[in-house]
């Protein structure tokens, strides 16, 4: 019967070569029952380093794997408490590491640093062997670092950085590890250290490559949408919402739910206007998509009528609701927007206004003073082109003309976004032809013209008339 020291001196031996390493997932997929059994043991053998994330990472992950699957034994009831409100929902069926229960044992924090140390030195052609367990071990990290708190939560930051590019194959591949990352950042309010992972389009979700499945494509969207929102940009936070709200479902599900709040939220702040659904949305998601949005629907039907006391007051009676939705400062941005917008509005009819018709017309509390500070701002960050007269109190708004685009900058930004939709153009086609070319589809073609009834296919060679 295989022992620990055995399997220690297996992968010492095969970690060498990929023919080694075929044969040594093999085997520790044999001896799962094994390591579940003599984790503490296991464990010992990485504390000593006779295995080491650079060389044995395969190895590595299943040991950690094992042990955090010992650990995972708990009820629900019993398991992590909730996230704070600002990261509303939890991710369901993630919260199970009873480590998470118990974040200062000793034997979790051991688990803490040996993870730690295989996310930031594993080697990335073992990983990709085994990516179930591998995301395993990266979820109790995440859900370690979270119940320690606010420090912990940041130390775990570059380590899922570096996971999410060991464990794709290549950069448009969505990991299980983005969702993980993107949720320590907004706990720990470290948003930027997101950003690199974010600016990364992703267009492949493979499950048997990276473990990645539906929940982490809507974890990422959820997050990855909170994480913009929370820097300012509501139109790409809107963007990512809508990709969960419109992903494939046959029933609504909690993430969902969440997403199309916030994708309210963020086309309230950003646009101004109450966003519509397209109509490929599910019709079993937008059947109920209503009905769980009613608090926001009503902010929305607040925001339209243009009557700031009308905004205030719908904010406040819902007031409840947003703090327990975890959006409470995501609605207070939505009523600061408002006054913005309306400014925004003003350019399109008048080229000369007083401050006080300003802050009248927006319903701005503070008088000139307040419509001064919101305009000043607005000039300043390029949302209007006007001018302040502070010895007579008025503002005079200007055409910012055609020129605003006549720079190096914007041509540079121009060329890019060109070549980036040539390569996705490509991509969609490419993936057109893979999907023609599929058993799948030409299976599912044939049946649809009577497959093996003796139909004939339009254009077969067999055609009498050809």
């Amino acid at each position: 019967m295989t022992d620990v020291s055995s399997l220690v001196r297996s992968a010492q031996q095969l970690s060498s070569t990929s023919t080694g390493l075929v044969k040594l997932q093999t085997l520790l997929d044999a001896s799962a029952e094994i390591l579940s059994a003599h984790a503490p043991e296991a464990i010992a053998v990485l504390e000593s380093r006779a295995l080491t994330p650079d060389v044995h990472s395969l190895a590595c992950i299943h040991i950690l794997c094992a042990a955090a699957s010992t650990a995972t034994t708990l009820p629900e009831s019993e398991s992590i408490g909730p996230a704070p409100s600002d990261v509303q929902p939890q991710t369901p069926a993630h919260r199970t590491s009873a480590f998470a229960t118990r974040p200062d044992d000793p034997v979790t924090i051991a688990f803490f640093d040996l993870a730690a140390a295989l996310l930031l030195g594993c080697d990335t052609s073992q990983v990709q062997l085994d990516p179930r367990r591998f995301s395993h071990v990266c979820g109790s990290f995440r859900d370690i670092a979270l119940a320690r708190g606010a420090a912990s939560t940041v130390a775990a930051l570059r380590p899922l950085a570096v996971a999410i590019d060991a464990a794709r194959p290549g950069p448009d591949h969505l990991t299980p590890q983005h969702a993980m990352l993107f949720e320590c950042a907004l706990r720990s309010k470290a948003h930027t250290a997101a950003i690199p992972a974010l600016d990364e389009p992703v267009f492949q979700v493979e499950p048997a490559t990276t473990g990645a499945d539906a929940e982490v494509h809507l974890l990422y969207c959820l997050h990855g949408g909170s994480i913009r929102a929370a820097l300012g940009d509501h139109a790409r936070a809107s963007e990512l919402f809508l990709q969960a709200v419109c992903a494939p479902a046959s029933e609504l599900s909690q993430i969902v739910t969440a997403a199309y709040k916030r994708f309210i939220l963020s086309e309230l702040a950003s646009t101004g206007t109450a966003p519509q659904l397209p109509r490929f949305i599910s019709p079993a998601v937008q059947r109920g998509l209503k009905a769980a949005a009613v608090e926001y629907m009503s902010l929305a039907d607040a925001h339209s009528s243009k009557d700031v006391a009308k905004l205030h007051e719908c904010a406040e009676e819902h007031a409840a609701v947003f703090e327990e939705d975890g959006v409470a400062d995501f609605v207070q941005e939505v009523i600061d927007s408002f006054a913005r917008q309306n400014v925004r509005g003003l350019t399109n009819t008048y080229l000369t206004l007083s401050l006080e018709d300003i802050a009248s017309a927006t319903g701005m509390e503070g008088g000139a003073t307040a419509a001064e500070r919101a305009v000043v701002r607005m000039i300043e960050s390029g949302d209007i082109h006007a001018s302040v007269s502070q010895r007579n109190g008025t503002v005079n708004f200007q055409d910012p003309g055609s020129d605003q685009y006549a720079s190096v900058e914007m041509t540079k930004r121009l060329d890019q976004e060109i070549t980036e939709v040539l390569a996705l153009a490509d991509r969609v086609r490419r993936r057109d032809d893979d999907v023609r070319a599929s058993k799948a589809y030409l299976d599912h073609v044939l049946d649809g013209f009577g497959g093996g009834s003796g139909l004939e296919m339009p254009g077969d060679p067999t055609d009498s008339d050809g």
